[in-house]
């Protein structure tokens, strides 16, 4: 199964920004499954520079953390939209749980967003939140952003059974199987 988490890619351009030297966490969308992104789209403004981009995992009450990290070499982020591939050596592939969010902090330039109309950021600013370790961020619950990601999930992302012994009229069942998704 792909992997999608945040706004879908390509991203599009939004009215509004969020300036340089914040941490956002996009709540809208969060991964359907547990992977590698291993695709990051992006829609920067001004001179974007020192991209981190990360997953979150949200502990209860704004606390969150991080689980996988990646930093995105300059050179490959521009003014516009970015298509960003783990593939093509923009950034190295991720970790993502099922339920997780994505998340960017930058150094500059600025991530498009829209005030109205989003499924809300929690963000912190002037605060570099990458890695992240039980940190309490800032919610908002209508901003918009222009980020999302795409990966593969992870091999075995089935449901284990165990089955445990069991007398059934005089005989003895037990063992073990695995049911993977498709």
């Amino acid at each position: 199964m792909a992997i999608d988490v945040g706004h879908a890619c390509p991203a599009t351009s939004k009215t509004d920004v969020l300036p340089a030297n914040w941490t956002a966490i996009n709540k809208f969308n969060p991964a359907n499954a547990a992977g590698d992104i291993t695709r990051l789209c992006l829609y920067l403004g001004g001179t974007p520079a020192g991209w981190e981009c990360a997953s979150f995992v949200d502990e209860g009450g704004n606390v969150l953390s991080t689980n996988g990290t990646c930093t995105i070499a300059d050179v490959d982020v521009a003014s516009g939209a970015n298509d960003l591939t783990s593939a093509g050596g923009d950034f190295t592939a991720f970790a993502i749980g099922s339920g997780e969010y994505l998340g960017g902090h930058w150094t500059g330039g600025d991530l498009a967003t829209t005030a109205t109309g989003g499924s809300g950021v929690w963000y912190t600013a002037a605060a570099d939140n990458i890695p992240a370790s039980s940190v309490t961020f800032t919610s908002n619950t209508t901003w918009n952003t222009a980020l999302g990601g795409e990966g593969e999930e992870a091999a075995g992302g089935g449901v284990s059974i165990l089955l445990l012994n069991h007398s059934m009229g005089g005989r003895s069942v037990g063992g073990n199987c695995n049911l993977m998704s498709g």
